[in-house]
């Protein structure tokens, strides 16, 4: 149970929930597969498999799982049965061109016909309410699969105050400064080895990997008006990952887990090990960004860089990690 990716959305402190609350909520909107003709569906399943509990509490984080199932219909095998079909009607009657609308009332007769036989794809992704530090947590690359769930949140409780947790300043800005002035960057935090450099006006992207960032050709660039548009870091020798101008966390890797894994858990039921490691990755996510936020604050110390959102640092003992 270790994210790779982390979007981050702020709860307002007014909002109260707890774990039999989500739980009975959650049950309102249960997975199931889809229809003969539905192209795709959403719902909560158990964070463990083949569990009945559709939450899973540990650390006063609240552990919850949706799963997203699709329709595979590839566009060439559409593209083929139209062809298909148009070449059957020229065949049988006088018509030798077919209207934009005409195509797209067949593209919508093609579909209707071939989703009954179409293969389904499974999409599962993970996410925890963090009520210790307000906070809401997708594991997904994308804001768009991010704000979905954070969607169907919503109608399954009914209300749901968030918001999508940025800088009042671009994050560009606070990454540019900090490639400039690595002084600057948060408490425990280094430069990784990755970066992505945009020129606002031209959109031309400079991509630099496996590279030592402190170079003269990078400090040129960033002379030239370019800006980090996305930076690699590490944080405590305890994880890496790409932090993006969204204030998205991509490519999460903790070091060491491996190490952890292979210790012998086969005492361990499924839930017990999910608490174990589970509670081990919020720890860890908590003081990262932590320090994360008072590193954003740390480059304009004269403005409110997080907008409205209490930083609560948990202590943390590196040395057990």
């Amino acid at each position: 149970m270790w994210f790779k990716n982390l979007i981050i959305y702020q709860i307002d402190p007014a909002f109260k929930i707890t774990s039999q609350q989500l739980e009975a909520q959650l049950k309102t909107k249960q997975f199931s597969p889809c229809g003969q003709l539905q192209p795709s569906t959403f719902g909560w399943i158990s964070p463990i498999e083949n569990g009945k509990n559709f939450i899973h509490s540990v650390q006063n984080c609240l552990l919850f799982s949706g799963c997203l199932e699709e329709k595979v219909l590839p566009q060439g095998v559409i593209r083929d049965e139209m062809q298909r079909r148009i070449m059957k009607q020229k065949a049988s009657s006088n018509q030798t061109t077919f209207s934009r609308q005409i195509k797209s009332k067949l593209k919508e007769e093609i579909i209707f016909d071939l989703l009954p036989k179409a293969f389904t794809q499974k999409k599962i992704v993970h996410g925890y309410f963090d009520l210790n530090q307000n906070l809401l947590i997708i594991n997904s690359p994308s804001s768009a699969f991010a704000d979905m769930m954070v969607s169907t949140l919503r109608k399954s409780i009914g209300s749901l105050p968030v918001t999508l947790l940025k800088a009042a300043e671009s994050s560009s800005l606070h990454m540019t400064h900090w490639l400039k002035n690595p002084e600057y960057l948060p408490n425990n935090i280094i430069l990784g080895d990755e970066c992505e450099l945009l020129q606002p006006y031209s959109k031309s992207i400079v991509h630099a990997r496996n590279h030592t960032l402190k170079t003269e050709e990078v400090m040129q660039h960033l002379s030239s008006g370019k800006q980090v548009k996305k930076l690699s870091i590490e944080w405590h020798e305890t994880l890496s990952c790409l932090l993006d101008d969204h204030f998205s966390i991509k490519r999460i890797k903790f070091f060491n887990t491996s190490l952890r894994d292979a210790q012998d858990q086969t005492h361990l039921s499924l839930a017990d090990k999910i608490d174990l490691n589970f509670s081990e990755m919020v720890i860890i996510l908590r003081a990262f960004i932590a320090d994360l936020l008072v590193g954003f604050q740390k480059t304009y110390p004269n403005k409110p860089i997080i907008k409205e959102i209490e930083i609560k640092k948990e202590a943390l003992d590196y040395n057990e990690i």
